[in-house]
């Protein structure tokens, strides 16, 4: 019996090196994937929400461009119906040009979205203060009409509110975007798109659209990844132009704790993308769990199969010390 007991003790010692062998290896392993997949996470994270706020980028960006393509092409059909300064300062020449104009908008101007107003806006020192085009909607009305230009007479150049869509093209001799602001003339807060017009080294007007702000705010407040995060738009200064609880024209404060994205739209524009990190986190967090049970899972089987693998190898240790026992009587 004294014999038997060393042996036994053996047994057991090599199944307890066994077994923390292994349950050391699986937890090795387990903490190894648990690093690799949560380091993997965050970087296909970080990626995957880039890629989704270009999406939404681009596609305001299409809304844009297809305005800026409108206008372009509106430039150049005017320009190419202008022959001479003659047609401006003659008021027969200037009918019937504000007459072709009037029927080229009228045409084409359902091809492009949320627009409130498209004019075309001659200069009024070669023409009289209210020549030219402009077709809008008012607040209470949806359908867009043939209205009276804005009188230029009555206002002077630096009045933004009601025509600094002419004044600001005409001076910086470039097409530009608007920042929004409100429109008094017909009563909607815009944004616009204008082109100066120039030919025979003269300054012609401009013509423009303006679009509904509206129609961009309520798509950027519809954009969500995660439950908690939102999206806001800032001007080139980081001052609020919409954000769902901060004023206009404030700054925005974020925490470490929030993640912040920005993308700049073709109007100057910045769409902003705050996420909060526990939005993130809490997909990790899942991830880990799961990762953490199916190691659990796996570091149990490993051990019954080292169970059953030790008690075989024991009863065949046993059988052979048996044998030997057995040789030795015999010798």
């Amino acid at each position: 019996m004294m014999k038997n007991q060393p042996r036994i003790a053996n047994r057991a010692n090599i199944l307890l090196f066994v077994l923390a062998g292994v349950t050391i290896c699986s937890l090795a392993f387990g903490w190894l994937c648990l690093r690799t997949t949560d380091k993997a996470f965050y970087e296909n994270t970080d990626k995957q929400l880039h890629n989704l706020t270009d999406i939404e980028t681009v596609k305001i960006n299409n809304r844009l461009k297809s305005v800026e393509q409108y206008v372009n092409t509106l430039n150049i059909a005017i320009s190419g119906m202008l022959d001479s300064i003659g047609q401006l300062t003659d008021p027969k020449q200037l009918e019937e040009l504000t007459e072709r104009s009037r029927e080229l908008i009228r045409l084409t101007i359902g091809n492009t979205e949320k627009v409130v107003a498209a004019y075309l806006r001659f200069n009024p020192k070669l023409t009289p203060p209210t020549s030219g085009i402009f077709m809008a909607k008012t607040a209470n009305d949806r359908e867009l009409r043939f209205t009276e230009p804005t009188d230029f007479s009555k206002y002077n150049p630096d009045d933004i509110e009601h025509v600094g869509w002419y004044y600001i093209p005409i001076k910086t001799n470039k097409p530009i975007w608007m920042q929004p602001y409100q429109n008094k003339n017909i009563g909607i807060y815009m944004i616009s798109y204008i082109i100066p017009i120039y030919k025979f080294e003269k300054a012609i007007g401009v013509v423009g659209v303006d679009i509904d702000f509206d129609y961009l705010t309520h798509e950027i407040a519809s954009l969500h990844f995660f439950n908690n995060d939102y999206a806001y738009l800032a001007d080139e200064s980081d001052k609020v132009l919409f954000h769902p609880s901060i004023p206009k024209g404030e700054q925005v404060k974020l925490s470490d704790s929030t993640l912040l994205i920005q993308n700049k739209l073709t109007n100057g524009m910045k769409l902003s993308f705050a996420i909060p990190k526990q939005s993130i986190a809490a997909d990790r967090d899942k991830l880990v769990q799961n990762l953490s049970i199916i190691t659990f899972l796996i570091l149990v089987v490993i051990t019954i199969a080292t169970l059953i693998f030790a008690s075989s190898l024991s009863k065949i240790l046993k059988s052979f010390s048996a044998e030997n026992e057995l040789l030795k009587i015999r010798d």
